[in-house]
């Protein structure tokens, strides 16, 4: 695989190590956009890194209502030369022409749903039983996620995420968008029929409210981020029934919604 098959180019910079400038080679992050297509509509153009597109594209259409599993798709077509993801869905159905939100415009990792506060499609918190964890458990699977990090380790120049059943690591992405990272653990798992009520969302960066309604919409339970969270996702969190896991330093973290999921 070539370093762009990697999401990866390389650059000459100047570098200063304390003492003295030298000129090196240095890899970076690529950042490209991609058009999404639902039933040959143009429903919106992400700025990603050009890796696992099609997780991209059916993730963002999960997340923002259009579809609810991998049956509301038909087909899945990548144009790599035009930058796109066509997607088919056997029902009909198209974005409301009238949705200014729909622009066409790039989004980047800023929230970008349709549904602003609203998410209608979203209605009952997750349940409280089943899935548990110990504070240790949590430690170790972060410290395993972020090893497995390696375009972040090589660029330092993405964010993470990851799936996890509480033992192990199931699959990790890494995109210039936080959001585009959980978005395409969605696609990957809508692709591989995974029921998400048992599984835990690791990531690297913030949690906002839009990432919350994000892990809600795939019934994911926990959410763990190194960072801390903003006040709205704790509530959001609170309300959806999610336990909401942050600030994460050395072996501390704070648990900041339904603490009854993590315990000795």
């Amino acid at each position: 695989m070539t370093p762009a098959e990697k999401g990866i180019t390389t650059f000459p910079v100047y570098t200063f190590d304390g003492r003295a400038f030298s000129k090196a080679d240095v890899d970076i992050i690529q950042e490209t956009p991609l058009q999404i297509f639902l039933n040959g509509r143009h429903l919106a153009t992400i700025a990603c890194t050009g890796l696992h597109v099609d997780e991209l594209a059916l993730g963002y259409l999960k997340s923002e209502g259009f579809i609810k599993d991998s049956s509301d798709i038909k087909d899945v077509r990548i144009d790599s030369e035009a930058g796109a993801v066509q997607l088919l869905t056997a029902a009909a159905m198209t974005p409301d022409p009238t949705d200014s939100s729909f622009s066409g415009s790039i989004a980047s990792s800023g929230a970008r749903t349709r549904f602003g506060e609203s998410h209608h499609h979203l209605s009952a918190p997750i349940r409280q039983d089943g899935l548990h964890l110990s504070p240790e458990q949590v430690l170790q699977l972060m410290d395993r996620f972020i090893d497995l990090c390696c375009l972040h380790r090589i660029t330092r120049g993405t964010h993470g995420a990851a799936l996890t059943d509480g033992k192990e690591i199931l699959v990790v992405r890494e995109d210039i968008g936080r959001h585009n990272a959980l978005d395409m653990l969605a696609g990957y798992a809508l692709s591989h029929h995974w029921d998400c009520s048992d599984k835990v969302i690791l990531r690297t960066g913030r949690v906002s409210t839009e990432i919350v309604y994000k892990v809600w919409s795939l019934g994911i339970p926990v959410v763990v981020s190194l960072a801390a969270p903003t006040a709205r996702a704790i509530e959001l969190a609170g309300d959806a029934g999610i336990t909401l896991i942050g600030a994460m330093r050395g072996r501390s973290m704070q648990v900041y919604t339904h603490e009854r999921r993590v315990s000795l």
